[in-house]
């Protein structure tokens, strides 16, 4: 792993890994969406060291829909069925972060950082794919975070999680927009969820519902470079 972060950071230095004027997939999560702490969904969650996991959870949120860059929507469109929007069954995201390392006080708003490392998974089923995607734990989308991930603290209980990664994207998804196959994107996931009023950095939290947002992920122009990063890895 973090020979893997190393040589993606050379390549990002050399600007090999630029993925301007790309393809974008944009994973919605929709808003207004209550926290239920009872069955564990659509619940953002902080808890401490020593007697908590001391890593940012995110349970069972909600996902609907999935679409490509493009048509009416702008940007870069994908080769196939650009800004096409497909509906997600049981669409799902789960993530948990690396270990809580700190906070900043200094900016207008404070912020807390959790390690690099942790994983993310999108679930569910589509049926607008050729074949269908089924429902149920079908992968849609899974990565690792490759940044510290950043919990933005607002002053009336509202917060933003903002985190850089790398993504895979299911085959047939991708194949629908005809984007690469069996390759690296890079993604980015943000999340604005409320508490119970302001959080203190450093302290616990639960959400009490999730306010929106979405994860975001890029087709890197040349596919070959980062398998190239890959390959270094070995």
């Amino acid at each position: 792993m973090k020979r893997l972060l190393t040589v993606l950071s050379l390549l990002a230095a050399s600007g090999l890994s630029s993925v301007q004027a790309a393809p974008t997939l944009i994973f919605n999560i929709p808003d207004d969406q209550p926290s239920n702490v009872g069955t564990g969904t659509n619940v953002i969650s902080f808890a401490p060291a020593p007697s908590g996991s001391n890593i940012l959870v995110g349970a069972n949120i909600g996902v609907e829909k999935v679409r490509s860059s493009g048509g009416i929507f702008g940007g870069d469109p994908s080769p196939n069925n650009p800004g096409f929007s497909l509906p997600i069954t049981g669409g799902t995201l789960n993530f948990q972060t690396g270990a809580y390392i700190g906070s900043d006080s200094s900016g207008v708003l404070p912020q807390i950082f959790f390690a690099a490392g942790g994983t993310f998974t999108i679930t569910g089923g589509i049926a607008g794919t050729t074949p269908a995607i089924p429902g149920g734990s079908d992968l849609l989308a899974t990565g690792f975070f490759t940044d510290p991930v950043k919990v933005t603290l607002g002053p009336l209980g509202v917060d933003l999680v903002g985190a850089v990664n790398l993504a895979f994207v299911n085959d047939t998804l991708a194949a629908f927009y005809g984007l690469p196959l069996g390759v690296p994107y890079v993604g980015n996931l943000g999340i604005t969820f409320s508490t119970n009023g302001a959080v203190v950095p450093g302290t616990g939290f639960t959400s009490t519902a999730i306010l929106g947002g979405a994860e975001v992920v890029t087709a890197v122009p040349e596919p070959g470079t980062l398998v190239m990063a890959f390959a270094l890895c070995r």
